[in-house]
Order: structure tokens, then sequence, then C-alpha cells
């Protein structure tokens, strides 16, 4: 038997391993077997991507984004859900706080950006993908 949290990441990880197999398969053409695996993933992922692990939220937005690449409708994606004036203020007060009694946040806030910067000075082009998983 496992601990509790780490049956949990099996759970995601295997769930992360059947999203990347569809996208092996519909890479290669097989678009009926990825999604057959991924209306198996409706059952193993979040139903919203509010809920869940942030490696679940992740893969819940991978999955639907794979879902629409497939549809032969060319369906869109549903609207984000947009936060409330009041959500938002709640956020950033909660993160102004935690800044201000440690200085971890603004560290690691730092150093992620200037370990971005150096390496991509010399890229010509940059896609910035930001689902605010850690927000959620």
């Amino acid at each position: 038997l496992k601990p509790k949290g780490e049956a949990g990441n099996d759970e995601a990880a295997a769930a992360v391993d059947h999203l990347a197999e569809a996208a092996r398969l519909a890479e290669a053409g097989d678009a009926f077997d990825a999604r057959e695996i991924l209306a198996q993933l409706n059952y193993r992922l979040p139903t919203v991507p509010t809920t869940g692990t942030p490696l679940l939220r992740s893969a819940f937005y991978f999955k639907e984004a794979l879902r629409v690449a497939l549809s032969p409708t060319g369906e869109a994606l549903a609207p984000p859900v947009v936060s409330t004036s009041y959500d938002v203020v709640l956020k950033l007060g909660a993160y102004k706080a935690f800044s201000e009694v440690s200085p971890v946040l603004q560290f690691a806030n730092l150093t992620c950006v200037q370990a971005m910067l150096d390496e991509l000075r010399a890229a010509g082009r940059i896609h910035v993908l930001d689902l605010d998983i850690g927000m959620c």
C-alpha cells in the first residue's frame, strides 16, 4: 500500500501518460483511437479546471485542446471562467500578505524570471502559455 498522497500522484501520472499516448496517436493520424483515450480521460480528470492537483488541472487543459483539435466539427473551447473583481482582489491580497511574511515568493519569482531571460535571450520568437494554474 502507498500513502494517500503517492497514490494520487500515481493516478495523475497515469492520466498524463494516457494523454501523451492520445497525442502520439493524433500525431500519427489515428484520430479514432486518440478520441477513445480522451473519452476515457473524461472520467479520470477533473470536470472543471479549478479542482484537483495542478498536474491534473494542466492535464485537463491539454485534454480539452487535443479534443478540440481532433473534433471533426472544429468546435471551439468553452469560454474561460472569468474571475470576479472580488476574487482578483482576494488573490492579490493573499499574494501580497505572503510576500510580506516570507521573501521566498519574491526570490522564486526573481530567479525564475532571470533564468527565463537568460535562456531566451537569443530566441527570435517566444510563445507564452499562462494557464493561471497556481492561482485556481
